[in-house]
């Protein structure tokens, strides 16, 4: 009866914790929530904190709708997904270029133009969401990685309308100058994460046939960057 819920974000989580564990056993779920971890036990709440749960392996069961009650009685906004891979990748259509773009702008805009031929002898400072979407050419990679990751959606079968890249882009302007989990990582010298919110799906695109340059570029420049001496 025991069922182990993986709240972590990209791809592939769950599927290692079902070669551990065994399939039935593994939930998946997304945060919807604007937070930073600022020292050991602190945490700053900016904004949102909604939280989606759903099945690694079929539609919704008793047990995801009895845990998703328990989050909304603990004062946790909470909802149940029918299809988790199509909340997953939707949520990947933000989480990449924010995440991913907000490490990547410290190498500069060129280091992504040469797919990581060209970088910088010292590094520049990241970007917040506000400052990637106040520059034209940052703003257009973000769009670039978000058509780009509904394609690749699309492939595998999810449906994610085009039109979700101008909401999401006008509900992060709401947010103000924030910085993403992976950019504060990266900031304080933390391991970023790489594998399951970037190469993982580089790699789905890839055995998809999808073309992904901006991803592929994307991923170089953070495989290097993550080779770098931790930052001050």
């Amino acid at each position: 009866r025991t069922a182990i819920l993986c709240l972590q974000n990209g791809l592939g989580n769950c599927e290692r914790l079902a070669k551990l564990f065994g399939a039935e056993k593994i939930m998946g779920g997304l945060c919807f929530v604007c937070l930073n971890r600022t020292a050991p036990g602190v945490v700053h709440h900016i904004a949102f904190g909604k939280i989606i749960l759903g099945e690694h392996i079929g539609p919704p069961r008793g047990r995801t709708r009895a845990i998703a009650e328990m989050f909304k009685k603990s004062g946790v906004p909470c909802g149940v997904a029918e299809n988790l891979g199509h909340g997953l990748w939707e949520k990947l259509v933000w989480n990449i270029p924010f995440n991913g773009l907000g490490v990547a702008s410290a190498a500069g805009l060129e280091a992504l133009v040469s797919k990581g031929e060209t970088m910088p002898a010292q590094l520049g400072d990241t970007l917040s969401t506000d400052h990637l979407l106040a520059d034209p050419q940052w703003e257009q990679n973000v769009r670039a990685l978000m058509l780009e990751l509904i394609d690749v959606a699309s492939a595998k079968g999810i449906a994610l309308e085009p039109e979700l890249v101008d909401r999401m882009i006008e509900n992060t302007r709401t947010m103000g100058s924030y910085r993403a989990s992976t950019v504060i990582d990266f900031e304080n010298g933390r391991p970023i994460e790489l594998e399951s919110m970037f190469l993982e799906p580089l790699r789905q695109a890839q055995a998809a046939g999808i073309a992904v340059p901006h991803l592929e570029a994307l991923c170089i420049v953070l495989g290097k960057l993550a080779r770098y001496l931790p930052r001050p």
